[in-house]
């Protein structure tokens, strides 16, 4: 994986052709070994085969905007625990998350996209995505500086971690969270970014431990 990153950013230079990015903030890698990534100043996500010197649109490149076929710098993104032919991405600068058929022409908003703001109908920047077995969404909603959980299907979220609005370093409260992660005990992992520590909860719920990075 760090030789083909390297290879687009560095070997073809920055720019919007297949075979380059304009900054990327997130990458995931499926069963099969297809790598996907955000190429955020662009406005895509691309997939990339290990057998290909380019990449392939699989979500967006139609400019920046709000529209369901477009994001204003992309982020985090996930493929569905339950179906690799779906993909979440984290559409920051639409405080929202994007549900798409990986290959389709628009994406539905699974999460946000109620501007920004501190409701839990509601997110700020966020950061990164993670589903579970039954899709449930899980956000670090990093300007809000908290973690979301939406369930499949709903339109709000419900706070798992942090403070809502809160910035903080007791084991409540969370300074600008970004990547996010479950282990096989479903335990929860947050880069709490600006206390320069990772954070564990139990399965979302209370704090077991803080482990400074």
């Amino acid at each position: 994986i760090i030789k083909i990153l390297f290879f687009y950013l560095e070997g073809n230079g920055q720019g919007s052709a297949l075979n380059q990015i304009n900054l990327c903030y997130g990458v995931y890698v499926d069963t099969t070994g297809t790598i996907y990534y955000s190429d955020f100043t662009n406005n895509r996500i691309l997939k990339k085969l290990n057998s290909s010197s380019t990449g392939v649109v699989v979500a967006g490149n139609n400019g920046v905007g709000s529209a369901s076929n477009q994001f204003n710098g992309p982020m985090g993104i996930y493929i569905d625990a339950n179906n690799q032919s779906i993909i979440y991405v984290v559409d920051s600068s639409n405080h929202r998350v994007q549900r798409w058929v990986i290959g389709g022409t628009s994406g539905t908003t699974v999460a946000g996209g109620n501007s920004n703001g501190s409701a839990l109908n509601q997110l700020n920047n966020p950061r990164a995505v993670i589903s579970d077995s039954s899709s449930n969404l899980y956000i670090s909603d990093t300007n809000n500086h908290r973690v979301v959980m939406w369930a499949s299907g709903s339109t709000i979220g419900i706070l798992i971690a942090g403070t809502s609005g809160v910035i903080g370093s007791t084991e409540t409260t969370l300074n600008y969270p970004n990547g996010i992660t479950f282990d096989a005990n479903k335990n929860l992992y947050v880069a709490d970014s600006c206390n320069f520590r990772v954070q564990k909860y139990t399965t979302c719920a209370g704090m077991l431990l803080v482990m400074k990075i």
